[in-house]
């Protein structure tokens, strides 16, 4: 069995970095680069890196059952218990069919993996534990992934893009631009957050015929308020909804109307009215109809700062009334699945025509 290596740390920030990630896969660097940090990234069980070990406070049921990407790591909660199970900065997450998906950054770039689920839970290593990585030498700025029907969804930050994989289970160790179709959502000058194109697009969510896309909108350069899209089955624009806040995230539909996460303002909002406190920058929902899971984390523009505080994840019955807080130690909470039932899923039956 090989031995643990951590996965490469993300590149800082910098006038070089910028213009690479922009740039990088328009002279192959992103092949060359992607597949050396692929050779470097783990795929063994990690030796729980822990920053400070997830805990528990308030009165949580019994059978809650999550996972949750952090600056640090996927962490599932599971019997009232943390556990890691894949080390490093991670974002968007989702399942199918009895695996975990989840994009993790890898330096300069990132990889699609995934790992076994097992009755709603991740197998103990040298019990069925397997990290399979699907896609390599994507930029570092996938946000929020979902399956819609039988494709894998990616949200392109950097270049206002939603990136379609269909049968990405059988695809292993390709380079990202292998077999996909793009739907370029607004132009790409590869201008990054200096282009007037730029809209952030961070989340992605199919419920009945209509598929939300949250334009976040980087009201720090802009100005601009944040956006929901709303695209019909072929992914063409039907209306463009203001979410009310700024650097929004995530919608969910539950019983009483569309959640969405408004960011700055720390506030989850309920059909654009401010319905939940998240006490920090707002990212991740989660909703089976019996728990509603809601997160939240410092905000700082270097992902480096953001990990100086904690990361937490707060616990509503389906009436909003809280229940408990999960806290994740000097992380950055960054997205959210319940293992079972999980509405925010575009593919749970609830979310079908």
């Amino acid at each position: 069995m090989k031995a643990f290596r951590r996965v490469p740390a993300e590149a800082r920030r910098t006038r070089f970095s910028a213009w690479y990630d922009r740039f990088a896969d328009a002279f192959g660097a992103d092949r060359v680069v992607g597949r050396w940090e692929l050779a470097r990234a783990t795929d063994r069980p990690p030796p729980t890196p822990w920053t400070g070990t997830p805990h528990a406070v308030g009165d949580l049921p019994a059978d809650l059952s999550f996972v949750v990407s952090t600056s640090n790591g996927i962490v599932v909660w599971s019997d009232g218990r943390p556990r890691m199970i894949s080390p490093g900065r991670h974002f968007g997450l989702t399942l199918r069919d009895g695996w975990l998906y989840a994009f993790q950054i890898t330096g300069r770039h990132g990889r699609i993996i995934s790992l076994p689920l097992d009755a709603g839970h991740v197998p103990e290593p040298g019990e069925g534990w397997r990290l399979v990585t699907h896609l390599y030498g994507l930029n570092r700025w996938i946000h929020q992934i979902d399956f819609i029907d039988d494709e894998l969804i990616l949200v392109d930050t950097l270049r206002n893009r939603l990136l379609c994989y269909p049968a990405v289970e059988r695809t292993i160790g390709r380079h990202w631009s292998t077999r996909h179709r793009t739907i370029q959502l607004t132009p790409d000058d590869r201008k990054g957050r200096l282009s007037p194109h730029y809209r952030h697009f961070n989340s992605i969510y199919r419920n009945g015929d209509t598929i939300f896309v949250v334009a976040h909108n980087h009201y720090a350069g802009t100005g601009r308020k944040s956006d929901v899209w709303l695209l019909d089955e072929e992914f063409r624009l039907r209306e463009v909804v203001p979410a009310g806040g700024s650097c929004c995230h995530n919608v969910v539909i539950h019983e009483r109307g569309m959640l969405v996460c408004r960011s700055v303002e720390q506030t989850v909002a309920l059909d654009g009215v401010d319905l939940l406190p998240t006490e920090g920058f707002g990212r991740g929902l989660a909703y089976d109809g019996r728990h509603l899971l809601v997160g939240a984390s410092m905000f700082a523009e270097e992902y480096v700062d953001r990990d100086h505080d904690n990361g937490f994840i707060d616990v509503f019955t389906p009436d909003f009334a809280p229940l408990g807080r999960v806290v994740f130690p000097r992380s950055s909470v960054r997205d959210i699945r319940l293992l079972s039932g999980d509405r925010g899923l575009s593919n749970h039956a609830t979310n079908r025509r």
